[in-house]
């Protein structure tokens, strides 16, 4: 892409202050010097970034050059999510398989499909979380990692 002193992109067919149409292959073939005798410049871009969302572009002036760099936020945190076997695991192991058991039993079938249609449960699921409370067990036990930490 070329741009002009403004930065603004120019827009095929390239055709120069004087009139004069020029290939549209001049990106490639004509060098910054001759590219700048017309007033336009090659467009660099940073490599786009992969650890954060980009939200838009702008064009810049860099050492002389005309670059696209990229306006970014982070990244959402990924959700965790924990295997309901382990889960189950921890709570019997822990002595809430009863407590549990009819605390389950008391959600609404909504919530109780919820859990028997997946595998894992986020971390943070308020449902989980809920049923946790009411049974004294502590989350940061039962949904801790695989690996404890």
């Amino acid at each position: 892409m070329l741009v002009d002193a403004n930065l603004q992109p120019v827009s095929r067919p390239y055709v120069d202050a004087d009139g004069t149409q020029h290939p549209a292959d001049i990106e490639e073939k004509w060098s910054s010097g001759e590219l700048a005798a017309k007033g336009w410049h090659r467009l660099n871009q940073d490599p786009r970034p992969t650890d954060a969302r980009v939200i838009r572009s702008e064009i810049v002036w860099r050492n002389g050059e005309a670059w696209r760099q990229w306006i970014t936020e982070p990244l959402p945190p990924q959700r965790r999510y924990v295997d309901i076997a382990l889960i189950l695991d921890r709570l019997d192991a822990g002595g809430f398989r009863q407590a549990a058991t009819a605390a389950f039993d008391q959600l609404d079938r909504w919530d109780r499909e919820r859990f028997y249609a997946r595998t894992q449960l986020w971390v943070e699921d308020p449902v989980t979380l809920a049923l946790l409370a009411s049974i004294g067990a502590d989350p940061a036990v039962i949904l801790a990692p695989p690996d404890g930490g």
